[in-house]
């Protein structure tokens, strides 16, 4: 079997750690679940790490599973609720679950780009088709292969320091479209790069309009995108990654 070091890097205790101690939802994520999840449904988490999800969703639903990779992901998360039901699994092998028993998938954080090829990646649309009854909505994110401006923040800011914010967001889009600009991956809108977090994962990067196609062969249709600045507008090249709510035709 091929070595995965994305996976030796969930499994490492320091990063369990840091993800044990991650707490709360993103405000895009309150916005989706909000919207989507609703009382009383049959929610599968996808990528649970350390179970920053687990108190809201679980809060929510009738019933609640989580599963990831990482055997000490999972551990951690039993220890902390000891009442739900976790289980170690690939997300694109989720043979352990029946078809058509839950009303909800989530995969937060970007989860599902860390999977290293695009033939396990369509196995694990595929599988989260399977186990979602029709209607159901598969709620993830995904990092943005076209993400380059940097959006100055003005919240909070005097004038000296609304001008400086701007400068520094041309320096943060200067640099980053150096890097990004003459990459195949940037043009073709899709393709795997090296992520710097945690020390380097290797990451799969996609559009709207290149993730759309991979939706609708798994049976998806797109029921709304939203940016990771979500409440803030802000152009789509600035989003570092998205939010997808696709519903099971």
């Amino acid at each position: 079997m091929e070595k995965d070091e994305n996976l030796e890097v969930y499994s490492r205790p320091d990063i369990i750690k840091e993800y044990v101690e991650s707490q709360g939802l993103q405000a895009v994520e309150e916005y989706a679940f909000g919207k989507y999840v609703r009382e009383g449904d049959s929610i599968l988490d996808i990528g649970v790490g350390g179970g920053r999800t687990t108190p809201y969703l679980s809060g929510k639903a009738r019933r609640y599973v989580g599963v990831d990779y990482s055997t000490g992901m999972v551990e951690a998360c039993r220890g902390r609720f000891p009442n739900l039901e976790f289980h170690c699994a690939d997300a694109s092998d989720l043979g352990l679950l029946h078809g058509g028993c839950f009303d909800v998938v989530v995969f937060c954080f970007n989860g599902i780009d860390y999977i290293r090829t695009d033939e396990a990646r369509s196995r694990c649309l595929r599988e989260v088709a399977r186990v979602l009854k029709r209607g159901g909505h598969f709620i993830f994110s995904s990092h943005n292969a076209r993400y380059v401006l940097a959006w100055p923040d003005f919240s909070g800011a005097t004038l000296v320091r609304g001008c400086w914010r701007i400068v520094r967001a041309v320096i943060k889009t200067v640099g980053r479209a150096r890097r990004k600009i003459f990459s195949r991956t940037f043009w073709r809108g899709r393709g795997y790069v090296m992520d710097p977090v945690h020390g380097g994962l290797v990451t799969f990067v996609c559009t709207p309009g290149t993730i759309g196609p991979e939706l609708q062969s798994a049976g998806f249709v797109i029921s709304e995108i939203v940016g990771n600045a979500y409440p803030k507008e802000s152009p789509a090249w600035s989003s570092s990654w998205i939010y997808y709510i696709v519903t099971k035709g």
